[in-house]
């Protein structure tokens, strides 16, 4: 599995509760003790938490390791699951400065022309 570089598709201007998120598209790995690696697209991202999607239902409440490109295996707690999406939240703030300097911003206006390589 090759972990892409995100890519930020904007502010989410209309999530009331969470306005300091930012819509990225990600696709990384996500690892649950005693299970192999996930596969994850992370759709948004804050310094606190994230939404993402995969094929396989995670439980809310468990712990787990997402990888994030320039910061490294971050220790997460899925905190709510819904079908294919779920959310969870960083035990520790990450800092987005690192993160998007690993990771610099690359704006598109057509989704197939954000999933490249890293």
């Amino acid at each position: 599995m090759t972990i892409q570089t995100a890519h930020q598709l904007g502010v989410d201007r209309y999530n009331i509760r969470k306005p300091d998120r930012l819509r990225v598209l990600l696709d990384t790995r996500l690892r649950v003790p005693n299970q192999p690696d996930v596969e994850v697209s992370v759709k948004n991202i804050s310094n606190r938490g994230f939404m993402a999607e995969t094929a396989e239902p995670l439980a809310a409440g468990t712990d787990a390791l997402l990888y994030l490109p320039g910061l490294g295996w971050t220790l997460t707690s899925i905190r709510w699951s819904r079908g294919s999406r779920f959310g969870g939240r960083f035990s520790e703030a990450i800092n987005m400065r690192q993160f998007w300097r690993a990771n610099p911003p690359r704006r598109t206006t057509e989704l197939h022309e954000v999933r490249l390589s890293a």
